[in-house]
Protein backbone atom coordinates (compact mmCIF):
# COMPACT_ATOMS: atom_id res chain seq x y z
CA UNK A 1 0.00 0.00 0.00
CA UNK A 2 2.91 2.37 0.74
CA UNK A 3 6.66 2.59 1.30
CA UNK A 4 8.39 4.07 4.36
CA UNK A 5 12.16 4.70 4.54
CA UNK A 6 13.94 4.03 7.84
CA UNK A 7 17.60 4.87 8.46
CA UNK A 8 19.34 3.09 11.31
CA UNK A 9 22.07 5.10 12.98
CA UNK A 10 24.07 4.82 16.12
CA UNK A 11 27.43 4.87 17.76
CA UNK A 12 29.64 2.16 19.15
CA UNK A 13 30.21 4.27 22.27
CA UNK A 14 27.30 3.53 24.57
CA UNK A 15 25.51 1.54 21.87
CA UNK A 16 23.04 4.34 21.27
CA UNK A 17 20.78 3.42 18.33
CA UNK A 18 18.55 5.74 16.32
CA UNK A 19 15.78 5.31 13.77
CA UNK A 20 15.56 8.27 11.40
CA UNK A 21 17.84 10.23 13.74
CA UNK A 22 15.67 9.69 16.85
CA UNK A 23 16.36 7.65 19.96
CA UNK A 24 13.73 5.73 21.92
CA UNK A 25 11.54 8.18 23.82
CA UNK A 26 12.00 10.80 21.09
CA UNK A 27 10.89 8.33 18.40
CA UNK A 28 8.15 8.77 15.83
CA UNK A 29 6.01 5.61 15.52
CA UNK A 30 5.03 4.38 12.06
CA UNK A 31 1.24 4.10 12.12
CA UNK A 32 -0.12 1.09 10.23
CA UNK A 33 -3.80 0.30 9.77
CA UNK A 34 -5.05 -3.28 10.16
CA UNK A 35 -4.67 -5.06 6.82
CA UNK A 36 -2.39 -2.38 5.36
CA UNK A 37 0.80 -3.56 3.65
CA UNK A 38 3.76 -1.27 4.35
CA UNK A 39 7.12 -1.78 2.67
CA UNK A 40 9.95 -0.54 4.90
CA UNK A 41 13.18 0.39 3.15
CA UNK A 42 15.80 -0.08 5.88
CA UNK A 43 19.27 1.43 5.53
CA UNK A 44 21.95 0.85 8.14
CA UNK A 45 24.07 4.02 8.28
CA UNK A 46 25.81 2.99 11.50
CA UNK A 47 29.27 1.44 11.85
CA UNK A 48 27.85 -1.88 13.11
CA UNK A 49 25.56 -4.61 11.91
CA UNK A 50 22.36 -4.87 13.87
CA UNK A 51 19.47 -7.36 14.02
CA UNK A 52 16.11 -5.71 13.35
CA UNK A 53 12.66 -7.01 14.21
CA UNK A 54 9.13 -5.69 14.50
CA UNK A 55 7.75 -6.58 17.90
CA UNK A 56 4.83 -8.98 17.55
CA UNK A 57 5.02 -9.17 13.76
CA UNK A 58 6.46 -11.30 11.01
CA UNK A 59 7.61 -9.75 7.74
CA UNK A 60 8.90 -10.65 4.29
CA UNK A 61 12.23 -9.44 2.93
CA UNK A 62 11.45 -8.46 -0.68
CA UNK A 63 14.77 -6.92 -1.80
CA UNK A 64 18.42 -6.59 -0.85
CA UNK A 65 20.48 -3.71 -2.30
CA UNK A 66 17.61 -2.91 -4.67
CA UNK A 67 17.38 -6.44 -6.11
CA UNK A 68 13.82 -7.70 -5.63
CA UNK A 69 12.88 -11.31 -4.88
CA UNK A 70 10.19 -13.31 -3.08
CA UNK A 71 11.70 -13.91 0.35
CA UNK A 72 10.46 -16.08 3.19
CA UNK A 73 8.51 -14.76 6.17
CA UNK A 74 10.72 -14.07 9.18
CA UNK A 75 10.80 -12.21 12.47
CA UNK A 76 14.39 -10.84 12.40
CA UNK A 77 16.77 -9.60 9.72
CA UNK A 78 20.46 -8.67 10.07
CA UNK A 79 21.38 -5.24 8.67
Amino acid sequence: DRNQSVEIGGTMQGYSWTLNGRTWGDHQPIAVRKGERVELTLRNASMMGHPMHLHGHHFQVVAIDGRRFAGAARDTVWL
